[in-house]
């Protein structure tokens, strides 16, 4: 099997109403995880009229495994495990279990209408365009250097209507200090459909339902 590495993770609650003071959600931050972002946090101040899913404040770790940003309609929390030593699935247990604490608090404050889990890897293959291009399209490949695919397949998950979209390119990437050779970017997005209130026990369990989709077999499959 190629060697595949989690890059990043990202979850994101959009809210119903506009939050015109988003620096208020800090505590609620602060609450849902304890001591992760204990670096002073910055907070913009931007033009009225500036898009609302701008960060207005931004929260990291000093140990830069993590970051939260906040915007007037959006909430993100990001992990960064390019240089972990951990699994794939090690990793995401770790962050799914910190965004379903920030997400309880956060749906105490606010009215969410839609999520999103996004996954970002990399999996080194010395042929990435050729994998790339068998797997999904018929292609002589012996003059490209470059392929990208995207494609959205539309699920339903516990009665939630759902995007599960997915990115694939050829590219390398630098982790540990040592650069990688030729491999596969994939990011997965997995995010439903706006409604008019999401409710926290359903976003777990539609979490829970679709995890496999971000671990190591999920992954593996887009190109096998």
């Amino acid at each position: 099997m190629s060697d595949a590495k989690l890059l990043q993770l990202q979850f994101v609650l959009f809210f119903k109403t506009i939050e015109n003071r988003p620096d208020k959600l800090i505590n609620k931050v602060d609450t849902a995880l304890v001591d992760i972002f204990d670096q002073m946090p910055n907070i913009t101040n931007l033009p009225p009229d500036a898009p609302l899913e701008i960060p207005r404040v931004t929260m990291q770790s000093s140990d830069g495994l993590y970051a939260c940003n906040i915007g007037k309609n959006r909430i993100d929390l990001f992990g960064y495990y390019q240089n972990s030593g951990s699994t794939i699935g090690a990793n995401l247990e770790v962050f799914v279990n910190k965004m379903f604490l920030l997400a309880e608090e956060i749906f105490n404050d606010k009215e969410i209408i839609r999520y999103g889990l996004v996954g970002q890897y990399f999996i080194e293959q010395a042929n990435a365009i050729n994998k790339i291009a068998t797997k999904y399209m018929k292609l002589d490949t012996e003059d490209v250097e470059e392929v990208n695919i995207r494609f959205n397949r539309n699920i339903l998950s516990s009665q939630l209507k759902m995007n599960d979209i997915v990115e694939i390119s050829r590219g390398s990437v630098m982790y540990a200090g040592v650069q990688k050779g030729d491999g596969i970017f994939i990011t997965r997005d997995l995010n439903n459909k706006p409604v008019d209130a999401l409710n926290f026990e359903t976003l777990k369990k539609v979490v829970e339902l679709n995890k496999s989709k971000f671990m190591l077999s999920g992954i593996q499959e887009l190109i096998d």
